[in-house]
């Protein structure tokens, strides 16, 4: 992937409504930071999609009391965007390979200890620090570079490992409680919880809920 990225190729929403900039500020919220680190979208009513600005890779997708559910983006050894307050966690498994203007979420205001009305916090951080991402936004290239044939082929070979193997991401929220249940009941092994199973892995988990009856 190109180490010297300097723009993004989709926006994070499918419109640029900015309700806070980055840097120091005052917002009235507690517990709300006076300098932020990235840059707020508002939606414009309904569910509102987010979208990865440019290709890359699942590195985190987690949930945190003020952040709400979070994912990050591997752009590069050098860049990273982050997105926070998503609705649910991201429907991404941790290691996906996203392109630009793939969803990755929804918007959400997801904070147990903030009090805020639904956005999207994002940050862009070069070299692990938060820069400002609004000269990014507001200089959006539509097309890619090209990819590579080796970086081709290493994004078809990790997508198709990632959806067959899955990985080591825990499940998810609605399932969590029926997967725990099936790992103690021995009807599944606690493994990939978000992996695909085969038809004969299929029948076996069956063949063994049917004998716990």
């Amino acid at each position: 992937m190109n180490e010297d990225m300097r723009y993004f190729n989709n926006l994070p929403t499918p419109t640029l409504r900015i309700t806070s900039r980055f840097g120091r500020r005052n917002t009235g919220i507690a517990g709300a930071s006076t300098n932020h680190k990235g840059i707020d979208l508002g939606g414009n009513g309904g569910e509102t999609p987010i979208f990865a600005v440019r290709r890359g890779r699942i590195a985190e997708s987690y949930w945190n009391d003020i952040r709400g559910w979070v994912v990050v983006i591997e752009h590069s050894k050098k860049y990273r965007t982050l997105y926070q307050h998503l609705r649910e966690r991201s429907p991404l498994p941790v290691g996906a390979y996203v392109m630009a203007g793939e969803r990755i979420g929804t918007m959400g205001n997801s904070s147990k200890r903030l009090k805020i009305a639904t956005h999207l916090h994002m940050e862009l951080h070069e070299n692990g620090k938060p820069i400002d991402p609004e000269p990014w936004l507001l200089d959006i290239r539509g097309i890619e570079d090209d990819m590579t044939e080796a970086e081709l082929k290493n994004f078809i070979d990790q997508s198709i490992r990632s959806a067959l193997i899955g990985t080591n991401a825990d499940a998810s929220t609605w399932a969590a409680s029926s997967w725990a249940a099936a790992t103690n009941k021995g009807i599944v092994d606690g493994k990939r919880p978000q992996g695909y199973v085969t038809r004969e892995q299929a029948v076996l988990m069956i063949e063994r809920a049917l004998k716990k009856d």
